[in-house]
């Protein structure tokens, strides 16, 4: 089994004004912070310049 991480966008919003449909392709997602432990240091480091 493959695992892959993909961001796509890196926005602010209140998340009980989106309702978040995934397609057949994918099986779950995350709100998080961008200092969250679920991320990685390459992810982090990346997003420490936005």
């Amino acid at each position: 089994m493959i695992h892959d991480l993909e961001i796509d966008f890196i926005i602010n919003v209140n998340k009980s004004d989106v309702n978040v449909i995934l397609s057949e392709e994918h099986c779950d997602y995350k709100w998080v912070n961008k200092d969250s432990e679920l991320l990685d240091d390459y992810i982090k480091d990346k997003l420490s310049n936005v």
